[in-house]
């Protein structure tokens, strides 16, 4: 049939009509009959008219297919993969199985119901295990590296099993958790009566007897003598709340005297500097000295005479070519 590249079917020019001329009927004719047989082999393409027959592509694909969206429907590659994701056999995405009543692997008396596969040949295994007419077991084997494996099964007559060792059985759910024979020999974990026999430990005249060359009581000093030498001391409470301050530049010390160490920023001739807590008098002695100045050495702070020195501060002078400059001041007077 004159079919063109799409799938057109056209007319031989040997079959047109022409004006002038004589249609005869072996002209006429031929041609319908070519178009009743081409409607009768292939499917009109508003899919009005069904096929009665297979379909032969010829080892060629249908493309562009849509999803299927009844039961009776074409699916196409990419739905299928959405349901059933088996590349190779395997699943490639999470699934989940819901409503699973059986897991069926028949066909050999030990199968493998689950196998979870790790990397290196790593895998974990669930299986039914099955001697007739004799047991059926569940078995878990874990086989790891350098193949060390691990086979761990539960018996249906309550035994547990490593491989082909029995380690225990249902007992040591109820009433012990020891292998077959006993930890112990019956009975107590002691023999009755005391622990130890009459006379097996030193008697009360054998332990004073040992004591006779010791010193006597009243060789060390008694309370009372403690007592007395201490009473003019000050105790452990008295001494924190004495000396103990909430400032880190402050330092309470005996005899009623106290330190004070800070730094300050200079930034002028003559500056008063206030101490962090004054003193109860004038100071006995304030030290004022160079600090933080990019290790140079060429100013000499220095606080005025002590004729002007205060309880709660001194005035510092340093030359006004070096201010600002940070200084380092350390004082000591009566609390």
């Amino acid at each position: 049939m004159p079919y063109d590249s799409n799938g057109n079917y056209t007319l031989p020019t040997i079959y047109q009509a022409k004006p002038a001329t004589t249609i005869r009927t072996e002209q006429h004719n031929t041609p319908f009959e070519d178009v009743q047989s081409a409607l009768n082999q292939v499917l009109l393409r508003n899919g009005a008219t069904p096929a009665t027959a297979n379909w032969n592509m010829a080892s060629n694909r249908i493309i562009n297919l849509a999803d299927g969206t009844t039961d009776t429907d074409a699916a196409s590659v990419g739905q299928l993969k959405k349901y059933l994701p088996l590349a190779g056999g395997i699943l490639t995405s999470d699934t989940t199985i819901s409503g699973l009543t059986s897991w069926s692997t028949t066909g050999n008396y030990s199968s493998f119901g689950l196998i979870l596969s790790g990397q290196n040949g790593n895998k974990v295994s669930l299986r039914q295990h099955e001697l007739t007419n004799s047991y059926v077991d569940l078995a878990i084997e874990v086989d790891g590296y350098s193949g060390a494996n691990g086979y761990f099964s539960f018996r249906n007559d309550g035994t547990f099993w490593s491989g082909s060792t029995q380690f225990a059985d249902r007992t040591w759910a109820n009433n012990t958790f020891q292998p077959k024979g006993d930890y112990q020999p019956a009975g107590n974990y002691q023999p009755a009566g005391n622990y130890q026999a009459a006379g097996d430990y030193a008697t009360n005249t054998a332990l004073t007897n040992g004591l006779a060359t010791k010193q006597n009581a009243g060789d060390y000093a008694t309370n009372t003598a403690l007592n007395n030498g201490l009473s003019a001391k000050v105790d452990l409470s008295t001494y924190n709340s004495d000396f103990s301050t909430s400032d880190v530049r402050v330092t309470n010390l005996p005899y009623n005297q106290r330190e004070v160490s800070f730094n300050v920023q200079i930034t002028s001739q003559g500056q008063y500097v206030p101490f962090p807590e004054a003193f109860s008098g004038v100071p006995v002695s304030i030290i004022v000295s160079d600090s933080g100045n990019g290790e140079t050495t060429d100013a000499w702070p220095c606080c005025a005479r002590q004729a002007s020195w205060t309880a709660a501060g001194c005035n510092v002078y340093i030359g006004s070519g070096h201010v600002p400059r940070q200084v380092s001041i350390v004082a000591k007077g009566p609390r």
